[in-house]
């Protein structure tokens, strides 16, 4: 699945182009939910793999929690732009407190988080086979999608949250305004 803002430096061609490779297990489907702009979806629609797509449109935000608590899967193949190589993606955090691990693009700053927490499968976010295959890896070891689960969900939990994040933002705004104070 993919909740959010839906473009192509989102990812979603190599989403939808993924579900027609030949790797993409039989019976998943993706569930896309958010808004696409009408050209977009247009283009999206005559590529190989819609089919296999649910397209949900823009949906309430307890909606989008019901469907996330459902997902097996989420995905975050951001491209390799300036605002996404670095960033950390409201989603990715999402879906590990729902407890589903995801296939994320191989950015250095993720790879730390995913791999670092054992919580989902790094691919190149340009290739439509590698998410194919690593959809097929989960499909095939349904221990290991559990796995990835239960370390998302602990990781979400122990970590990757407002409460063990809070003192170090507190410390870097008494940084900064202790510089500032000094200058002054």
């Amino acid at each position: 699945m993919y909740i959010g803002a839906i473009g192509a430096a989102r990812g979603v061609d190599v989403m939808v182009e993924a579900m027609a490779h030949p790797d993409m297990p039989e019976g998943w489907t993706l569930r896309l939910a958010g808004a696409v702009p009408p050209p977009l979806l247009a283009r999206l629609e005559r590529k190989p793999g819609w089919e296999r797509v649910e397209y949900l449109g823009v949906i309430p935000p307890q909606a989008a929690r019901e469907l996330l608590l459902r997902a097996r899967v989420g995905l975050s193949v951001l491209q390799a732009t300036p605002a996404y190589v670095d960033a950390l993606p409201t989603k990715m955090f999402e879906y590990f407190a729902a407890g589903v691990p995801v296939i994320a693009s191989d950015f250095t700053l993720w790879r730390s988080i995913v791999d670092g927490h054992r919580c989902g499968q790094l691919v190149d976010e340009r290739d439509p086979a590698a998410v194919a295959r690593a959809v097929r890896r989960y499909a095939d070891d349904p221990a290991l999608l559990a796995e990835h689960s239960i370390n998302a969900r602990h990781a979400a939990v122990e970590s990757l949250n407002w409460a063990s994040e809070a003192q170090q933002l507190v410390l870097a705004y008494d940084a900064v305004c202790d510089r500032g104070v000094r200058r002054s």
